[in-house]
């Protein structure tokens, strides 16, 4: 009677590992499929082709499935915008705009390690000279200072519309959000900057962004004072503009409206929640 192993290499096509060259080829196989199971990997060992996308791994005359491997969300480039896969997609827009597309996609799988390394070196930056933090159009304190440094030094799903402020300086970048839907802009500016982008605010999933490949024209939306106070103050405002305003955004409002509540349903109404 024939061993397992003699009906293996016979009927199967299934060849020892007798060498150390033989062996040798184990590596690659296991480093791949260990470390890398979302990627679209083709190990090609002498008469084998494993396919593990596609969930089959193909040997003369026998198909084996193998279990489904999760996938991540398939990165979006179209003509006039780039989504992110990631879910940080905030990060990953601004850190597209500056190295591009390519550098993007270059990271393959270590986009954790990537992100942890770009966040320490703006970490180190600050640490070391604060003074352009505090000179954008934003009034950074220096408790403002390290909440920045705290936010990347924790593990957050998203960064914070002030966490963005540090990266607007540290990649000296001028970056404008923007809400489609209710035509407004947040725009943060570093004191020198060398690039402008453009990100767009998703219509529905307001935690997602994606980024703009051209410049944008900003016509018709309304540039918001900051992230934390979308107005300026209710003094500076003539009663004719605050019913323009409201009238812009479609707010209802009493027909003869006190100035402090129709200021207060304008700022309900355009702040960056």
């Amino acid at each position: 009677m024939q061993s397992n192993t003699e009906w293996n290499q016979k009927f199967l096509g299934i060849r020892l590992f007798d060498t150390p060259a033989d062996i040798g080829l184990l590596p690659p196989f296991f480093y791949e499929y260990v470390n890398t199971p979302s990627e679209n990997k083709v190990i090609d060992i002498p008469n084998k082709v494993i396919d593990i996308p596609n969930k089959v791994i193909d040997i003369p005359n026998k198909v084996i499935d193998i279990p489904i491997v999760s996938t991540p969300p398939t990165t979006i480039v179209k003509d006039k915008w780039f989504e992110p896969r990631q879910r940080d997609t905030l990060f990953w827009c601004v850190f597209t705009a500056v190295f591009g597309i390519s550098e993007y996609l270059l990271i393959g799988t270590k986009y954790a390690n990537r992100e942890w390394e770009e966040k320490q070196s703006a970490i180190l930056s600050f640490q070391k000279s604060s003074g352009p933090l505090r000179t954008t159009n934003y009034k950074i304190t220096l408790g403002k200072v390290q909440e920045i440094i705290s936010e990347y030094m924790t593990n957050q799903s998203s960064i914070t519309l002030l966490g963005l402020v540090g990266l607007s300086v540290h990649y000296r970048i001028q970056i404008y959000l923007i809400d489609s839907v209710k035509k407004t802009h947040l725009v943060y500016t570093p004191e020198n900057y060398v690039q402008t982008c453009y990100i767009y605010r998703h219509d529905v999933l307001k935690s997602k962004y994606r980024l703009a490949l051209d410049p944008v024209v900003l016509d018709d939306s309304f540039c918001l004072e900051s992230f934390t106070r979308p107005l300026r103050a209710v003094s500076t405002y003539k009663m004719g503009e605050l019913v323009d305003l409201a009238k812009r955004f479609s707010i209802e409002y009493e027909a003869k409206p006190k100035k402090e509540d129709i200021y207060r349903k304008i700022s309900e109404y355009v702040v960056w929640l």
